[in-house]
């Protein structure tokens, strides 16, 4: 998938993910991250939008947005 492409749900995907990981319910007792209950609030959300989107591009994009996450946190000595 390309990352730079001008997927008009992208938007709506970050604002997702960013409150997913945002939530302390989305912590473990340790304080890093379980990427199954962010994955499944992304998903919650993107469901009250109008957009239909292919879940290989939403899982794509979920990968990706991960990724990132984790480099950044490590980056910052933040647990992940």
């Amino acid at each position: 998938m390309d990352h730079t492409s001008s997927n008009i749900w992208i938007p709506a995907f970050d604002k997702a993910f960013q409150a997913a990981t945002a939530l302390k319910a989305n912590r473990n007792e340790d304080g890093t991250m379980n990427w199954n209950f962010v994955e499944a609030d992304v998903y919650i959300d993107l469901g009250k939008t109008d957009f239909t989107i292919p879940v290989d591009q939403i899982n794509d994009e979920f990968d990706f947005s991960c990724e990132e996450f984790i480099f950044d946190a490590k980056a910052m000595n933040k647990p992940v």
